[in-house]
């Protein structure tokens, strides 16, 4: 009888070949087999031997790992290696593997047929991580989660996985050099792990995060001067309250120079001191919204891409679009309570609802293709200040994090609403699609007829809010700033004392990266030190009389210790004690290799000495 292992190994589900990791299956594989002395079967170093003939004596038996056995062996060793094979496969059907001939046929058909595509895969997988940038103001820890759910896609890719040190470079790089992120940055390099790289943006993040909890929760612009213009907005179409607060060049109505250009939250401030004003003396925060508008069908359609599949699932477009009855009267309604301009702290929101028909969002900057239209205003029957106009539509393209990986919807026909207070997702137009929603539990979720969760919401003071991750495409953003400074170039001295007495080196850096508008300056020379910063800056008011600094050599000697140093000098040195006599203003530094008294003792010694030899050449 032959020796060696002759049992089938079944691999676990998660080692299994599914399509996606091939490269760690193929490792696996290869060494499975050459353990068991059957890796000649696949890659044809072991071929079949002739079949005997009748009468041929037997042959005599050999070990498993023969690269000679005889015809019976052979077959059955083989049948074997393919069993190892077609069984360590999650779908044989749907991987395409050859299960009727040779295990090197069962196996080539794998390398052949997934070879390709995986190393295209792998090398999507490690750009898409590689582009991954944290964005300003969001949650450090949804970006760590955001990191590893894309580390992990490009490991099951990979013969290996990326190294410590690697990653750690990777989540270094996706921090952007921004004011808020900089002073940290240098500091993570020289930390020897990615947990401490990670802890360190953590800590880093909760302290801004407390850091901008009293500021105002109002829309931010970086610009530093807004000047009114004298010109007159002249556009028929424009609905601004007062056209003299802007031009016709920079109205963002339809006719304006900047068409459809609203920034963000636009519309709102208004309402935002109404709402506080009415929410004033209720513990309790009430929300209210509802919009319907009158359009054909297929007025929003809905595009889902998995990661799980190839190709991303499109839903046909114009199944989503709802009608409404016969009974309207054509004109858009929206039931929207002020309490939006403070949820959240002022931060655009975006819910999940289910009395709009269509899906709105208010931002310019979200379409990535967009079709202006003639404007369009309702009025509000529920609601005070409920009114919105609809300028616009087009298809938006969001991420979202659904059970730890990405989820990319499309919404292919989007209406641009920029008055609404919040961002709405319609239920009906997932529900049209095929999809079904369900509430509950303090969430919503969105899923598809096989189960699979599409999308997901929590409950947050009475609505269902939708957190998008941030966009990592390269289009472009709209102009965050409402108008640009009109105002003469300054002088840093002047800039300085305008911003508060800042720093002119970050005033210069702010300028030159071009990180304000209207941030000009015409001069850079500095004329002496600021009064004010330096009266400013002292600890203690002036000595009212003179002090007398006659001192005798010796009389006064001042003494330091540094360390200890993490480099170790060439003598073995490892503190620094600096020396200073107040008579002479003479510097003397020493170096120890510890603290102790009696290193310290010889260095004052050694330096009372030096003194004493040459005292007599020293002009006091």
């Amino acid at each position: 009888m032959s020796s060696g292992s002759t049992t089938l190994t079944i691999l676990s589900e998660e080692q299994k070949f599914n399509g996606d990791n091939l490269l760690s299956w193929t490792t696996n594989m290869k060494q499975l087999l050459g353990s068991k002395g059957l890796l000649g079967y696949i890659d044809g170093k072991v071929t079949s031997p002739p079949k005997p003939n009748a009468g041929d004596p037997t042959p005599d038996p050999t070990p498993i790992y023969s690269s000679t056995p005889n015809f019976d062996e052979w077959n059955f060793r083989d049948q074997l290696a393919r069993g190892h094979i077609t069984l360590n496969c999650v779908d044989i059907a749907g991987l395409g593997v050859v299960t009727t001939g040779t295990a090197k046929e069962a196996w080539d058909s794998i390398q052949a047929e997934w070879g390709k595509s995986t190393d295209m895969r792998r090398s999507h997988a490690q750009e898409l991580l590689n582009r991954t940038l944290f964005a300003e103001g969001g949650s450090v820890q949804d970006h760590v989660k955001l990191l590893r759910t894309r580390k992990a896609a490009v490991d099951n890719l990979s013969t290996a996985a990326i190294g410590d040190e690697a990653w750690r470079g990777i989540i270094i790089r996706s921090i952007p050099p921004t004011p808020n992120w900089l002073p940290v940055i240098p500091s993570l390099y020289t930390l020897t792990s990615s947990a401490d790289v990670v802890s360190t943006l953590l800590v880093h993040g909760m302290i801004l995060d407390r850091k901008n909890q009293g500021k105002p929760s109002s829309s931010s612009s970086n610009t530093a001067l807004v000047a009114r213009t004298t010109n007159e907005c002249t556009n028929p179409n424009c609905k601004a309250k007062k056209r003299s607060t802007h031009s016709t060049a920079n109205c963002y109505w339809p006719g304006g120079g900047k068409e459809g250009q609203f920034p963000p939250n636009f519309g709102q401030r208004a309402k935002a001191n109404a709402a506080s004003a009415a929410s004033a003396g209720h513990p309790d925060d009430h929300f209210v919204l509802s919009v319907t508008v009158n359009l054909e069908p297929g007025g929003s359609g809905v595009v889902i891409e998995d990661d799980d599949e190839e190709p991303p699932t499109a839903l046909e477009l114009g199944r989503s679009g709802v009608v409404v009855g016969d009974d309207s009267d054509g004109t858009p309604t929206a039931f929207v309570s002020h309490g939006f301009s403070s949820f959240r702290k002022g931060n655009l929101p975006t819910f999940l609802d289910s009395g709009a028909s269509d899906t709105m969002f208010i931002s310019r900057g979200d379409f990535t293709e967009y079709t202006p239209i003639a404007s369009r205003t309702g009025d509000s029957a529920k609601a005070t200040d409920g009114d919105f106009d609809i300028v616009g539509e087009g298809k938006v393209v969001k991420r979202y994090l659904v059970d730890g990986k990405e989820k990319t919807v499309t919404y292919t026909r989007a209406l641009h609403t920029p008055t609404l207070n919040a961002n709405l997702i319609s239920v009906s137009a997932f529900d049209k699609a095929g999809l079904t929603i369900t509430f509950g539990g303090g969430k919503g979720v969105i899923r598809k007829a096989d189960g699979t969760v599409v999308l997901t919401s929590q409950l947050e003071k009475g609505m269902y809010t939708v957190d998008p991750l941030a966009d990592i495409s390269s289009k472009t953003t709209a102009a965050p700033a409402a108008v640009a400074s009109l105002s003469q170039p300054a002088t840093l001295e002047q800039w300085h004392r305008r911003l508060a007495h800042c720093s002119p080196m970050t005033i210069q850096g702010m300028a030159d990266s071009n990180l304000v508008d209207g941030l000009n300056i015409s001069e850079r020379d500095l004329h002496g030190k600021c009064e004010d910063c330096i009266l400013g800056r002292q600890t203690r008011r002036p000595f009212d009389d003179k002090t007398d600094s006659a001192l005798e050599v010796l009389e006064l000697v001042s003494f330091d210790l540094w360390g200890p140093s993490r480099v170790q000098s060439a003598g073995g040195k490892i503190y620094f004690m600096p020396i200073i006599d107040a008579g002479l203003s003479y510097k003397h530094g020493a170096y120890l290799p510890d603290k102790s008294d009696s290193s310290i003792r010889k260095v004052g010694i050694s330096f009372c000495h030096f003194f004493l030899l040459f005292l007599p050449y020293t002009a006091v």
